[in-house]
């Protein structure tokens, strides 16, 4: 719908003002803003009066909007009713809402009405209507985060209250412990009220003689003054304050001075019947100066009416105002009687009130007036009467009084005994005023060892077991969500065998019941390389299937083929690779199963392959034979890119081993390092997806999470290091930005470190490898080797960290406050354990030019020795562990620096210090079986590990359901074991990242599902209407357009050669199918 549109809007019924909704703690629900009526410094409302009803007109039909009163969690609200021709919405919250849901059933389509534009608040004719007889015209004005609201103004002679008086009201909203709470200031009399609510219940109540000791014994919001949170220090306020009218005793018998006091304060608060001039007349020519305000009352109104508060504090203001005193003897809670002095001298009558009081001559409350003392204990005494004894009759019922009231008193009111006023306020005590006997808590005991919980937390730790997400927790833990790689059964299995003595087959079911462990047999976009890939080829795949596969039932039985190949790659594959606890792997005889083989670095023969594996050649060559030649090139296509995706998860367990292996290497003088980026947290809002991420703008926030081991301990240090800053470039200098504050903040540094990341860009770029070889010379510190994982792979500690972020601020956003700014980041995760937040903001001034150093994509493990031949060199190997270096000598790399390497010297502020440590156990170190007690020298520990290492390929001989032998035939008839590499379909260093097609820029792109559906789109227009016919050039021109507003991403867009020959294609297909159907037409 366009921004700005005129409705023809009629204005049925005006509503009404109620002053509990507009004038009370509800009035935030209860008035609207609308953009004509901002000013610089305040925002003007409008009333939402109750039954206000319209009638709009939209495509020729007439919609009736109707306002009525409904209630929510933050009390009394404004609800909706929208009819058209007999089609009424439900009671809906929003105004938008109830149009918009009448509007679909009729028309059968979405829109999005501005719900305040169709009921007229625009209008400047209905506007004026809705403001015409207000009291009061609120509006708001800005005191730092706070929005007051300013409901009356009353005036006074009181210079601590800047001269407001009787009638002046405000209201705002923060939290009060940890809820969202509406403060309610009112002046009155001689005291200053701040009611505090939670919904429709009032939480607490304040009284104090001026703002600032009100407020400092609500103890809360200490960065205010007492009259700012009042709003009294507003220009604004101060002069409207200052414009109230008043007058003098000399100026009673003016009327035009007199009429002008009665607008201002009684006229639209009183009923235009009420005589008012009365009042004043026959005081005015009394004797006395003393009159009681309530027996004048009687005389003035009806005797059916009942005052309220509002109009019984308009005519206080309006006294106040003509020069009038209140000389009461007693305070309000004694009696409803208030006396009024017109006198020059109001102190001496106050007094000689006061004489007559304590002398017993004036009673509070006169014969002719309600004792309201006596009636509530009467009634107190019916309901005690009427319930029965015991802790859930008369004692509750007793102990709504029973710490208000002395033991006299109720005693001598309710004839009770001591005991039962003794039980009454223990009842209160425990259960609150009146609150219900609650039933005996059931104490659960955990009974598991503190070994046994913590080799269940290292294995539901291990990213060969779960996935965890980085953005997404359970409700009832408020712990990240785990997805499991297996079924539950098969992890219990896999656990059981892995800790023989651990927990018991009940408990560890038990532990994963609830929403934090969760299967999902499709687990697509928690990794982008096994979404691109993988999942969505499987659904190419069986596309390809159902078109070129005319069979029947070969089309079935390959399409079942496929699914189950595909459930076999996602969950079963990578658990036939075996990698040690130090992060080691050996030859396999199966080469299916071979790491080695996989890395190019085994020498020794192979004589089986799995069956299971060896499905993935024969499914595609059963298509192949059952499919057209014609198409092989496509089917060739989404068999590389599966096998592109086998790399990936080949790589994927090796690397992900590393992490552990890295922890159980560390030492008193090592540390870890552990570093990712969070997705981008955008204003307003804490919920964000991957999908949602990408082109918006935000706050980077970037995690450094630095393990030490403790002596003599078990269990790991580690420390968080949260650096949030507007700069969302995150690239190398931002990374090394972050890493030099996390080395500045340290207490002490370790003498190495070791650090660990994805290979995204921001980490695995030759700018930052080099910048790592200065270390040393700037901080002292020797970095031993950088990691890289995966890409996409984030590592399971570092997701949990990010998992509880992503809970703090949503907790923090649930509780009222909105991340507007990148300090409400700080605030909401400053607690989490073991954390320290700080913004940060890297300087820019490096120059330009960029370095290089040619192929770094393709190594994942790099090394900048310090000593020996190697130093000043930077080494980089394919995989860590293996295989041989790529040296770049300093020769090399100062051709190769064409920009300028400096330390870092970012901007960063005061970080926030953790008030609780953050331990984790140190990962299981008996995966094969070796135990170390310190005495054994280097042979035997390699004879014990030749020794294991043997017994683990006996085992996996003795699988025969998982093998199978390769056998060949030779002229003399006998069947002898060869080894398979000669036949094998791929070559040794198959998963090898520099050996693939895919996964590097601009090689081997495949065209996505996205833009082939736009694709699609474009060439069926053409194929409608001639003159709408796309040519590639065009087709390219409007996919760049979709890349630039986000809709797909610019990389995927492919070139005009490629879409000429997709047009070529697509043209034959179109054509074929054509034909076919002129033929059958024909048949």
């Amino acid at each position: 719908m366009p921004k700005h549109k005129d409705y023809a809007v009629t204005l049925i019924s005006s509503g009404i003002i109620v002053d509990t909704l507009h004038y009370g703690p509800f009035c935030h629900n209860w008035w609207i803003s609308r953009p004509s009526e901002k000013r610089e410094s305040l925002i003007l409302l409008h009333p939402i009066r109750l039954h206000m009803k319209t009638l709009v007109s939209l495509k020729d039909r007439d919609f009736i909007i109707e306002v009525v009163e409904t209630s929510s969690n933050y009390g009394q609200i404004p609800g909706y009713i929208c009819k058209c021709d007999g089609i009424q919405s439900e009671l809906c919250d929003s105004l938008t809402a109830a149009v918009n849901s009448v509007y679909k059933k009729i028309f059968q389509t979405n829109a999005k009405y501005s719900g305040p534009a169709v009921m007229g608040f625009d209008i400047p004719i209905i506007s004026e209507i809705l403001l015409k007889d207000l009291s009061f015209r609120t509006f708001i004005f800005s005191l730092g985060k706070l929005n007051i609201w300013v409901l009356g103004i009353g005036k006074s002679n009181k210079n601590e209250w800047n001269f407001a008086g009787t009638g002046y009201k405000t209201s705002f909203i923060h939290t009060y412990q940890k809820q969202r709470c509406v403060y309610l200031q009112e002046l009155d009399d001689d005291c200053c009220q701040v009611t505090i609510y939670s919904g429709n219940e009032v939480r607490k109540f304040y009284v104090g003689d001026n703002p600032e000791l009100v407020w400092k014994k609500i103890g809360i919001l200490q960065q205010y003054k007492g009259k700012e949170l009042f709003g009294l220090e507003n220009s604004k306020v101060q002069r409207m304050i200052l414009s109230t009218p008043s007058c003098t005793l000399e100026e009673w018998d003016d009327d035009d001075v007199m009429d002008e006091m009665y607008r201002h304060h009684l006229r639209r608060r009183i009923p235009t019947i009420i005589n008012w001039q009365l009042l004043f007349k026959d005081w005015h020519s009394e004797a006395s100066t003393i009159i009681e305000l309530q027996t004048q009352f009687k005389r003035l109104y009806p005797s059916d009416h009942k005052i309220t508060d509002r109009e019984l504090r308009a005519w206080k203001s309006m006294l106040k105002n003509v020069g009038c005193t209140r000389i009461t003897p007693f305070n309000k809670e004694q009696s409803e009687c208030e006396f009024w002095s017109r006198s020059s001298t109001p102190t001496v009558d106050q007094e000689n009130l006061k004489i007559l009081y304590k002398q017993g001559f004036i009673n509070p409350i006169p014969v002719h007036f309600q004792n309201k003392t006596q009636i509530f204990w009467n009634s107190f005494q019916e309901s005690m009467n009427i319930n029965k004894s015991g802790f859930d009759g008369k004692t509750r019922i007793l102990s709504i009084i029973a710490k208000k009231f002395s033991y006299e008193e109720i005693k001598s009111n309710l004839n009770v005994s001591n005991d039962a006023v003794c039980y009454a306020r223990n009842h209160a005590h425990i259960y609150g005023a009146g609150g219900q006997v609650w039933d005996k808590p059931i104490i659960t005991r955990e009974k598991l060892s503190v070994e046994k919980q913590e080799q269940l937390q290292a294995f539901l730790m291990d990213k060969a077991n779960v996935v965890m997400s980085s953005y997404k927790t359970d409700a009832a833990t408020s712990e990240p969500v785990h997805y499991l790689k297996q079924t539950k059964i098969a992890l219990w299995k896999k656990y059981h065998e892995q800790y023989p003595d651990g927990i018991q087959r009940t408990s560890f079911f038990t532990k994963l019941e609830g929403n934090r462990y969760i299967y999902r047999e499709n687990l697509g976009g928690l990794c982008l390389t096994c979404q691109k890939y993988g999942y969505e080829i499987f659904s190419d795949l069986i596309e390809y299937i159902n078109k070129y596969i005319t069979q029947s039932l070969i089309q079935k039985q390959l399409i079942t083929r496929c699914e189950n190949l595909k459930r076999f790659l996602k969950r079963d594959y990578e658990q036939h690779f075996h990698v040690t606890s130090n992060g080691m792997t050996f030859h396999d005889p199966c080469i299916s199963h071979c790491l080695l083989y996989a890395f190019n670095q085994c020498t020794e023969s192979h004589t089986l392959t799995c069956n299971e594996c060896q499905e993935f050649f024969n499914f595609f060559a059963d298509i192949e034979v059952n499919s057209n030649e014609a198409n092989h090139d496509d089917l060739q296509d989404m068999k590389e890119h599966l096998l592109y995706y086998l790399a990936h998860q080949t790589r994927k367990v090796y690397l992900n081993s590393q992490f552990n292996a890295n922890l159980l290497a560390l030492d008193d003088k090592t540390a870890l390092i552990l570093v990712d980026y969070k997705m981008k947290i955008l204003p307003k809002t804490a919920r964000e997806t991957k999908s949602d991420w990408f082109g918006k703008k935000g706050w980077t926030l970037h995690s450094v999470l630095v393990y030490t081991k403790t002596p003599n301990s078990t269990k790991l240090q580690v420390q968080a290091f949260d650096h949030w800053s507007p700069d969302t470039r995150q690239d190398s200098w931002f990374t090394a930005s972050s890493l030099n504050a996390v080395l500045e903040t340290l207490d002490s540094r370790p003498e190495s470190v070791i650090i660990m990341s994805d290979n995204g860009g921001h980490y695995h770029n030759a700018d930052l490898m080099m910048i790592m070889a200065f270390w040393p010379k700037w901080y002292n510190v020797k970095v031993k080797k950088w990691v890289f994982l995966e890409a996409g792979e984030a590592k399971t500690a570092i997701d949990s960290h990010h998992a509880q972020i992503t809970h703090a601020i949503n907790r923090y956003v649930r509780l009222g406050f909105d991340i507007q700014t990148g300090k409400d980041i700080e605030n909401a995760i400053k607690n989490i354990r073991g954390t320290s937040v700080a913004q940060l903001v890297p300087n820019r001034d490096r120059g330009s030019g960029s370095n290089t150093l040619p192929g770094n994509s393709n190594w994942f493990e790099w090394q900048w020795p310090t000593s020996g031949d190697y130093a000043g060199c930077i080494l980089a190997r394919s995989i860590p562990n293996f295989g041989p270096w790529t040296t770049f000598t300093p020769t090399q790399l100062e051709k190769l620096q064409k920009r300028e390497i400096a330390k870092p010297n970012p901007d960063i502020s005061t970080p926030t210090i953790s008030h609780s440590n953050w331990e984790v156990p140190l990962p299981n170190s008996e995966r094969i079986g070796i135990e170390l007690d310190g005495k054994e020298n280097k042979e035997e520990l390699a004879m014990n590990l030749e020794k294991e290492l043997y017994k683990e390929t006996e085992h996996k001989k003795s699988e025969q359901e998982k093998v199978v032998d390769v056998l060949l035939d030779v002229t003399n008839s006998q069947t002898i074991r060869c080894d398979i590499k000669e036949v094998y379909p791929l070559k040794s260093g198959w998963a090898l990242k520099e050996n693939q097609k895919f996964g590097k820029k601009g090689a081997g792109k495949r065209m996505t599902s996205q833009v082939r559906a736009l694709l699609e789109g474009y060439f069926m227009a053409g194929n409608a209407d001639k003159s709408n016919r796309y040519t590639a050039q065009d087709m390219k021109n409007e996919l760049d357009k979709c890349a630039q507003e986000g809709e797909i991403d610019k990389d995927d867009v492919p070139k005009v050669t490629t879409i000429q020959n997709w047009i070529s294609k697509t043209t034959r297909e179109h054509r074929e199918e054509a034909a076919n159907r002129v033929l059958n037409n024909n048949q």
